[in-house]
């Protein structure tokens, strides 16, 4: 479940924007709220603004830092990302935080703070948020006043291999860090190394898994699984599920097998005479 997000030094936005889905205490259309983690959650948003706002790079914002979450600095174009009107800000890192709810109800705050100059991540945080508002830091990823890397945790671990395991993999990220993993998040990391096992790995699995499954449509986006859709009645399904929750007016897709008349299709198409 998607909470908030918020962006600082990207393409149109210098100081931090958010954006949250959290719901007001007046709430006239109930059936449009969510129950998450003990807090009221808005099904829908809307941004609305002049042309030229900010609104299709909030969405770019979103897929920009989803990408490099999941695949790294390394597979990102960083070129003209950052607030250009601001010459200094070529040298100031840009921030994207998330606010989330994974399947299994739990609440995270995820960020990560980039490095356009030095094309490396600076810092990266994963916050646990429970009912009553305690947070507990599962893993925070930063550079201190000499330059130093280092990470830490505030996760109690009683099983002596899972601790262990546990600190190998943050210590990768710490004073000793390569080069390579300077442009790999901490997240996508641990879930691609742990396997999803129990505890904290099982964590931050659900966490990256929630980044995989995000789904950001631009309207230059085509859907390319038209034939999965016609053969699989189970996808056809999904879709109708998906199109009635999020009250498009439509109730259901269906799809019908047939022989195409390209004589027809192509009827009105004048022919073009080619010379030699």
């Amino acid at each position: 479940m998607f909470i908030g997000f918020s962006v600082s030094n990207y393409l149109s936005f210098k100081t931090a924007q958010t954006i949250s889905m959290a719901a007001s205490k007046v709430a006239r259309h109930k059936e449009h709220i969510l129950n998450g983690n003990g807090r009221k959650i808005l099904k829908t948003g809307l941004i609305y603004g002049a042309n030229a706002s900010g609104k299709s790079n909030l969405v770019k914002a979103i897929d920009f830092s989803k990408d490099i979450i999941l695949d790294g600095l390394g597979e990102v174009d960083l070129n003209k990302k950052y607030f250009r009107i601001c010459g200094e800000c070529y040298k100031t890192p840009g921030v994207f935080e998330y606010r989330l709810i994974t399947h299994t109800g739990k609440e995270y705050s995820y960020g990560i703070a980039i490095s356009y100059a030095e094309k490396e991540i600076l810092s990266e945080w994963l916050v646990r948020i429970e009912k009553n508002g305690t947070e507990t830091y599962i893993f925070n990823r930063d550079i201190d006043e000499n330059g130093i890397n280092f990470t830490e945790s505030e996760i109690k671990i009683k099983d002596a291999e899972e601790r262990m395991r546990w600190e190998i993999y943050l210590d990768d990220f710490g004073e000793n860090i390569s080069d390579s993993m300077k442009k790999k998040s901490i997240l996508s990391d641990i879930a691609e190394r742990s396997n999803g096992r129990q505890g904290v790995f099982s964590e931050i699995l659900d966490i990256f898994i929630w980044f995989q499954n995000m789904i950001i449509i631009f309207p230059t986006s085509q859907y390319s699984g038209l034939n999965q859709m016609v053969e699989d009645e189970q996808i056809r399904n999904v879709f109708s599920k998906l199109l009635k929750y999020f009250d498009t007016g439509i109730e259901s897709v269906e799809s019908k097998m047939g022989q195409l008349e390209f004589d027809k299709i192509l009827k009105g198409f004048r022919r073009k005479r080619l010379k030699n």
